[in-house]
């Protein structure tokens, strides 16, 4: 919020995704997003987000259920219906989480939010599986934050190759990937110079 504020931006002009705790009942939801408002000092989210099917702290597999997300997502429509929000998605979900939803959704899931980066397997039939139902595969860490290799689509050799061929960085050869595959890339930086070159 003081970002924004002093900024001297206009927040219309400013696209904000935030995200809410998985497995919140109808009446937390609400709440917890009425919250996020208030901490953002905003009347509403441009993109407002489930994010994990289950509970994520503590991690809890067994805490999710089918009736808690459809709990849930009636809540997050709630928050399209009433303009506290504009878009609503997921993050984490896989196809059955997703599945739940859409049994009982009459607001679409805008975008499930992912890690999703060159080498992962299995991500161009989720893609496909998502543009069918109308769903945007988001990438979170597109340069591989979590691998065990955490510079591999940063200057590793195979995309430090590439972009020498097209006087790129291995960065940004990443993204493109990315971007050429019709998969939108969220890069974390507060470098300005870094910035600059993911946007190249």
């Amino acid at each position: 919020a003081r970002a924004i504020a002093d900024s001297g931006v206009k927040r219309d002009t400013i696209f904000i995704t935030s995200k809410l705790p998985g497995s919140l009942n109808y009446t937390a939801t609400l709440a917890t997003a009425d919250t996020n408002l208030r901490e953002l000092s905003s009347t509403y989210i441009d993109l407002m987000l489930v994010h994990f099917p289950c509970p994520s702290h503590p991690f809890n597999s067994s805490g999710g259920s089918k009736t808690l997300r459809q709990a849930q997502w009636r809540a997050m429509e709630e928050l399209v219906r009433t303009k506290r929000a504009r878009a609503i998605g997921v993050s984490h979900h896989c196809q059955r989480h997703m599945e739940d939803i859409l049994e009982i959704a009459t607001v679409p899931i805008a975008a499930n939010q992912v890690e999703y980066h060159v080498g992962m397997a299995g991500g161009a039939d989720a893609q496909e599986w998502m543009q069918a139902r109308g769903i945007t595969l988001l990438s979170y860490l597109p340069l591989c934050g979590q691998c065990d290799d955490r510079t591999a689509l940063i200057d590793g050799p195979l995309v430090s190759g590439i972009g020498r061929a097209h006087n790129k960085t291995g960065v940004q050869v990443s993204l493109r990937w990315l971007v050429q595959s019709g998969v939108p890339a969220i890069p974390r930086s507060r470098n300005a110079n870094h910035q600059r070159e993911n946007m190249e």
